[in-house]
């Protein structure tokens, strides 16, 4: 899955906007965006990995 997708899709889930999803994860709104656009990002493997740790705790955030 793309990170993209991989983000929107923990958003939906979560019923998070992208303001809090960028709070919770502690990066600028529009580096999330950005991220949900499909442009690059730098550490794709990190934000997947902590994506992943925060669907583990059931709650999205």
């Amino acid at each position: 899955m793309e990170l993209s997708e991989t983000v929107k899709e923990w958003r939906r889930d979560g019923a998070l906007t992208q303001s809090r999803a960028a709070e919770i994860l502690k990066m600028p709104l529009r580096s999330l965006q950005h991220i949900e656009q499909g442009r690059s990002f730098r550490y794709p493997t990190i934000l997947a990995l902590a994506i992943e740790a925060l669907r583990g705790r059931g709650n999205g955030s």
